[in-house]
């Protein structure tokens, strides 16, 4: 079953959620569990026709780390959120009784810096 939903495609803007129904997409560090969450990841996204995509395993701090193309189908550790400039690179998260915040821009590309000391 299909859970991506498209939002408004005019905008270029698709979002999603799976369910206990696709199977745990937990980001874990046990090997067997990581596996499965690995697995499982990887066929919602080729169900959702979704191509690349980085997920992040949130470390429950404020660091968020910038992704590229050279990070398709990875997980990144120690952040809690991706910003890219890369079109078609699906951005995850994994969450349990937190609620994910999405920020999105048709016509601004993301300009990463580090905030002032102080």
């Amino acid at each position: 079953m299909n859970h991506i939903q498209e939002g408004d495609l005019a905008r270029g803007l698709r979002y999603g959620c799976s369910t206990r129904i696709d199977g745990t997409m937990l980001v874990a560090t046990n090997n067997e569990l990581f596996l499965l969450g690995q697995q499982n990841r990887e066929k919602f996204f080729q169900q959702s026709n979704i191509n690349h995509w980085a997920v992040c395993r949130l470390a429950h701090g404020a660091d968020i780390r910038v992704v590229t193309m050279s990070d398709d189908k990875t997980v990144a550790y120690g952040c809690d959120g991706l910003v890219t400039a890369t079109l078609n690179l699906f951005l995850c998260l994994t969450v349990a009784d937190c609620f994910p915040v999405y920020f999105w821009s048709k016509n601004k590309k993301a300009k990463p810096r580090t905030p002032p000391r102080g």
